[in-house]
């Protein structure tokens, strides 16, 4: 996950994943990847724990937060963000979701 590969199109890190891309080697990383990194199930958090030194997912809990969240680098310091927000009687809708994001890395 270190190399930055530019072919790849996205990374799709889930819920199990968190606690290994929480760790402090991968803040670089995250903070320079050229392609958009998508938290699935991440609601109750936010992903700064990842792009932030010293910041982990335990320091950043908060109760309004996303089911998907998405960032882009834009090469200048800058990112795009985004997120899905879902109700628990909406989690039949995932594949719509997945179908929107593919549609997007598109």
């Amino acid at each position: 996950m270190v190399d930055d590969n530019e072919d790849y199109d996205g990374l799709f890190i889930t819920l199990d994943a968190f606690s290994e891309a929480d760790k402090e080697k991968y803040v670089s990383f995250f903070n320079s990847v050229s392609y958009p990194v998508y938290f699935f199930n991440i609601q109750g958090y936010k992903y700064n724990a990842f792009v932030k030194e010293n910041v982990s997912l335990k320091i950043i809990e908060t109760k309004n937060s996303p089911y998907v969240q998405e960032f882009k680098n834009k090469g200048d310091g800058e990112r795009t963000t985004w997120g899905v927000y879902l109700e628990e009687s909406e989690e039949n809708i995932i594949k719509d979701l997945m179908l929107r994001i593919f549609d997007t890395i598109e």
